[in-house]
């Protein structure tokens, strides 16, 4: 974000920050100045002309904190701000620029500042538990998990007393077993239900050896 002079009658300067705000959905704000710029006061703008996802360009809202001068030193100072809904998690990589007129480059003065931003996805810890009391002998891995969801991977493995880990994208999920004759099977709270990006939460599905009666 330091100021590039961009012609000889104007200095533009950008800065930028994000926060996720939601599952898929992130926040952008900055500040921004001409000292000096160049046109008129209310041509001056910032935009998103890139959002890394192929989305249109996005006016920001801009609001001036100070601003003087006169011909060549003429200056502004500006807040702005702007938010983005993804479509999936992802690494994306979002351009912003601060301009006179229409952010085109080519009204002789702009300045851009590029800020690369991960969407996580959520994770899933999937922890097989067997209780073999009465005589049983299958282990962890006899059992095939799945999970359903979107994105999920992955999607259908061997359970695991340790924790298998399973990425997803933010949305409703939900973990089952292939049945194992001789077993009964029960779940934790978070084996189903939402899931938000960044987030983790661990299932463990518990099956239990049911004794032949004698």
């Amino acid at each position: 974000g330091s100021p590039v002079l961009v012609s000889a009658a104007a200095v533009y300067s950008v800065s930028i920050s994000f926060q996720q705000i939601g599952a898929l959905s992130i926040a952008l704000s900055g500040v921004a100045g001409g000292h000096p710029y160049v046109g008129q006061l209310d041509a001056q703008h910032v935009k998103v002309i890139n959002w890394g996802d192929g989305s249109p360009q996005t006016e920001a809202l801009f609001t001036i904190t100070d601003s003087g001068g006169s011909g060549s030193n003429k200056f502004f100072d500006a807040n702005w701000s702007t938010s983005h809904n993804y479509p999936a998690p992802g690494p994306y990589s979002i351009t912003v620029a601060v301009c006179h007129s229409n952010c085109t480059g080519a009204e002789g003065a702009d300045n851009t500042i590029t800020i690369d931003v991960v969407i996580p996805p959520a994770t899933l810890t999937v922890i097989k538990h067997v209780d073999n009391t009465g005589d049983g002998s299958n282990v962890a891995s006899d059992f095939i998990m799945s999970v359903t969801g979107t994105d999920v991977s992955p999607a259908s493995f061997p359970g695991s007393e340790a924790g298998t880990l399973v990425t997803l994208s933010a949305g409703v999920f939900a973990v089952s077993e292939t049945p194992v004759t001789g077993y009964t099977m029960s779940t934790s709270t978070d084996c189903a239900g939402a899931i938000a990006s960044g987030e983790n939460k661990i299932c463990t599905v518990t099956n239990t050896f049911i004794p032949v009666p004698p």
